[in-house]
């Protein structure tokens, strides 16, 4: 589980073993995904961000939902720590040379305030998203979210071609 018993305890008052049958008893195998939210979220003073938690723990732990899995597909991040300032990673993520396959996509946003964010409309239909962060001492971490992939399979594919991508771009920036 992403989130540990102890930290599931001390913020919700339950562990993941409380929570899982408090929603079997609930009838909750049956739900899905937005009824089991909606019945955290109106019977217990979690707030948005644990009910969405918990409604998830419960389906993957149940096995109604796998891993990475969203109501739209398959999502799947990647990140890398790169020993450059921030700036020189936000200026190349942003140019796309390093990434050949985006010159098929089309880029919807970029955002340049607290957060830097690059979306891109990926070629098979899916969507990119592409930031970067300031570490402190001259690093960053520069981080990659696809969604909208299709199946399990996809997913993992996708988690190898972006770890390829970010190691391949850490090694261009800090070889500079």
């Amino acid at each position: 589980m992403a989130v540990s018993d102890a930290a599931v305890l001390a913020k919700t008052g339950k562990t993941w073993v409380q929570w899982f049958s408090q929603l079997d008893q609930a009838g909750a195998l049956e739900w899905d995904h937005k009824t089991i939210a909606r019945h955290l979220a109106d019977s217990y003073p979690l707030g948005g961000w644990w009910s969405q938690m918990i409604a998830v723990t419960y389906e993957q732990a149940r096995g109604l939902r796998d891993k990475h899995e969203q109501k739209d597909g398959y999502q799947i991040q990647r990140e890398r720590t790169m020993a450059v300032p921030v700036e020189k990673a936000w200026e190349a993520c942003k140019s796309l040379q390093w990434l050949p396959e985006a010159k098929k996509s089309q880029i919807r946003s970029i955002r340049e305030d607290k957060r830097l964010l690059l979306r891109l409309n990926w070629p098979d239909g899916g969507d990119v998203l592409i930031g970067a962060n300031a570490k402190g001492d001259g690093k960053c971490a520069v981080g990659v979210q696809q969604s909208k992939l299709p199946d399990r399979e996809s997913a993992e594919q996708a988690k190898q071609f972006w770890a390829r991508r970010l190691d391949e771009l850490r090694e261009r920036l800090e070889g500079d």
